[in-house]
């Protein structure tokens, strides 16, 4: 369910159909203009709304489409971490050395009794003693 891009990847074929669209009505504005068949006044305005709306639509495609590689890294990170959790005896689980060097990077203890847990993804836990 955490790794599960699809309605992500929905969401980035819509955008970039409508970029495709919003393309195209600007090709077909600057193609009017060079032919002389619309004002010039509303030919400025029309651009410059559909330059607007081009670029908001490429800044939601760029945020969906970094949302979606996150999550294809998570994926990985959870498989990898699973795979180590399957190489453990079954529980109690003890201290186990292999786990702790394959998710842990490093750990800050500070002098407030607080203790950060760096995971090698990137992921933290803050914890007091």
């Amino acid at each position: 369910m955490l790794t599960d891009t699809d309605f992500i990847e929905e969401d980035i074929r819509a955008l970039e159909e409508e970029l495709t669209t919003v393309t195209g009505m600007l090709r077909l504005c600057i193609a009017e203009n060079a032919a002389n068949t619309v004002i010039e006044e509303t030919c400025r305005t029309t651009h410059a709304e559909l330059c607007s709306r081009f670029e908001e639509i490429k800044a939601k495609l760029a945020a969906l489409q970094k949302q979606r590689d996150k999550m294809k890294a998570d994926a990985i990170t959870i498989g990898d971490m699973m795979f180590e959790l399957g190489e453990l005896a079954p529980l109690p689980v003890v201290f186990d050395k292999k786990l702790w060097h394959g998710t842990i990077d490093h750990v800050t203890v500070h002098a407030d009794e607080r203790v950060v847990f760096m995971f090698k993804d990137g992921k933290e836990i803050v914890t007091r003693l």
